[in-house]
C-alpha cells in the first residue's frame, strides 16, 4: 500500500516546483552575470595594461628625444670644448643613468667621469651600430660601462661621433612591479620573444617565451598591438594580456601580463556559492512554510479521519459533532 499521502505529495510537489524555478532563474542569471563579469574583468585589465604601456612609451620617447636633440646641437659643445659638462647636464636634466659622448678619434666622455683605461668607443658594437643606423636607435640589453648592472642604451650618431644615453633596467623593473592586476605576472618582452625584465621567477631576464611553453601566445602577440587571449600553462588555464610599446627606429617591446583564470574570475566562484546558498535557503523556507500551512489546514481532516476510524472500530459516539472553526470548504 502506498503510504505517500496527499500532504506529503503536495509538499514534495511544491518543493520540486520551487527548486526547478530557482534552478532555471539562477542559471539564466548566473550565465548573464558571468558574461558581464568576464567582460568587465578583461576590460579593466586591458585598461590597466594599456595605461602602463602608454606611460612607458611616453617616458621612453622623452629620453629618446633628449638624446636626439643633444646629437643635433652637440657642435656648440664641440666649439667650446665642453663635452664633459654637457654629458652631466643631459644626464641630470633627463634623469638618465649615464650619458656618453664617443668620438671618432677614440676619445669618450662620461657624465660619471669614469672610463676604463684604453677604452676605445669606436671598437664597440653600440658605437658601430649607431654609425651604421644613422638614425636614433636603441640597443639591446648589455652590461653598463664599468658597472655590474644591466642597461639599455639610446644612441644617435653625429658627424664626429655618437651620443649614448643609458637606462638602468631597474627603472623598467619598477614599472613592471607597479602593474595593478590582481595575481598577475608581468614582463617586458623584446622583438625576439626574450624577457627584458619580469616579476616572474619562471621568466627571468634573457629567457624566451618559447622556453616556458608560450610560443603560440608569443606569435599572436607579435601580430597585434593589443592582445587578450587564453592559454594553458602546466595544466593551468590562464589569460594573457599584451600591449605593444613603440620605441625608436621601428623597434618595439611588448608589455605582457599573465594571470590565472581562477584568480581573474574569482568573483564567479563567489557568485555561484552565493546563488547556491540563497537557493537552498529559499527551498528550505518554502518547504517549511507549506508544511506549516498544510498542518493547519489538515486539522479538520485529521479530526474527521479520527472520528471515522473510531466509528469503524465501534468506539465512536454517533451523537458527537465536529467543531466548525472556519467558513471555508474544509470548515
Amino acid at each position: 500500500m502506498n503510504k505517500f499521502g496527499l500532504k506529503q505529495l503536495i509538499i514534495t510537489s511544491v518543493a520540486l516546483l520551487v527548486t526547478s524555478f530557482l534552478l532555471i532563474t539562477n542559471a539564466i542569471t548566473y550565465y548573464k552575470s558571468r558574461d558581464t563579469l568576464i567582460s568587465t574583468v578583461n576590460l579593466e585589465s586591458s585598461r590597466a595594461i594599456n595605461s602602463q604601456a602608454d606611460l612607458i612609451e611616453s617616458w621612453f620617447q622623452s629620453k629618446a628625444q633628449a638624446i636626439d636633440n643633444t646629437a643635433k646641437h652637440i657642435r656648440l659643445a664641440q666649439q667650446h670644448g665642453e663635452y664633459q659638462s654637457l654629458t652631466e647636464y643631459v644626464q641630470q636634466a633627463n634623469d638618465l643613468t649615464t650619458v656618453f659622448f664617443g668620438l671618432d678619434d677614440g676619445r669618450i666622455y662620461s657624465s660619471e667621469n669614469f672610463i676604463p683605461d684604453n677604452y676605445d668607443p669606436t671598437m664597440k658594437p653600440w658605437y658601430q651600430d649607431a654609425k651604421d643606423a644613422e638614425v636614433l636607435d636603441v640597443t639591446g640589453v648589455h652590461n653598463a660601462l664599468g658597472k655590474d648592472e644591466l642597461v639599455i642604451s639610446i644612441v644617435k650618431d653625429f658627424p664626429e661621433g655618437v651620443v649614448r644615453g643609458d637606462i638602468d633596467l631597474a627603472i623598467l623593473q619598477k614599472a613592471i612591479d607597479s602593474i595593478n592586476v590582481k595575481g598577475a605576472v608581468a614582463a617586458f618582452i623584446d622583438e625576439t620573444g626574450h624577457a627584458i625584465v619580469s616579476n616572474s621567477t619562471a621568466l627571468p631576464y634573457g629567457k624566451s617565451l618559447i622556453d616556458v611553453g608560450m610560443k603560440d601566445t608569443m606569435l599572436k602577440m607579435f601580430t597585434k598591438r593589443e592582445l587578450n587571449v587564453g592559454y594553458t600553462l602546466n595544466g593551468v588555464d590562464k589569460l594573457a594580456f599584451s600591449r605593444e610599446v613603440n620605441l625608436v627606429n621601428d623597434r618595439k617591446w611588448y608589455l605582457l601580463v599573465g594571470v590565472s583564470k581562477q584568480v581573474a574570475y574569482a568573483a564567479l566562484d563567489d557568485m555561484l556559492i552565493e546563488a547556491v546558498i540563497i537557493s537552498l535557503s529559499i527551498i528550505l523556507l518554502s518547504t517549511l512554510t507549506i508544511t506549516l500551512v498544510l498542518n493547519r489546514l489538515y486539522r479538520p481532516i485529521i479530526a474527521l479521519k479520527k472520528l471515522v476510524l473510531d466509528l469503524g472500530n465501534g468506539d465512536g459516539d454517533l451523537t458527537h459533532r465536529l467543531p466548525v472553526n472556519s467558513k471555508d470548504d474544509l470548515g
